[in-house]
């Protein structure tokens, strides 16, 4: 969520602590806010460029090591880009 990176921290921490080092992480980045999100001004916006990469920086630091990482070149293939 935009502006949760504190909450994000402690729930990667957790993850790694109390499941598995080995636990299979996606941090995603495609929060967008509809109904009355618009309303709540904390959530009136999508995740930054800059947030995901400091959730992904603290999952890092916090051991996990498999993290889903974005790969578009099988969206580039498909369009025969590359």
């Amino acid at each position: 969520m935009p502006g949760c990176l504190d909450e994000t921290e402690e729930i990667l921490k957790f993850i790694a602590r109390e499941i598995s080092l080995d636990s299979y992480v996606n941090i995603m980045d495609q929060y967008h806010p509809c109904g009355k999100a618009h309303e709540v001004e904390v959530l009136n916006r999508t995740v930054s460029s800059e947030e995901y990469q400091r959730a992904m920086q603290m999952a890092k630091h916090a051991g996990l090591t498999r993290l889903e990482k974005k790969d578009f070149s099988f969206l580039l293939k498909k369009l025969g880009i590359i």
